[in-house]
């Protein structure tokens, strides 16, 4: 099992995070994804 760790930033500051995952990331198999840092409502 693997832990990633990303966050903060905008969109095209964690472009480079997102091309990393999708590389790395088994797309075969299912993946749990964590959104914690969102803006309040």
């Amino acid at each position: 099992m693997q832990l990633i760790l990303c966050g903060g930033g905008s969109g095209e500051q964690n472009k480079l995070a997102n091309q990393k995952l999708n590389e790395i990331i088994d797309h075969t198999k299912p993946m749990l994804f964590i959104p914690l840092a969102m803006d309040e409502i």
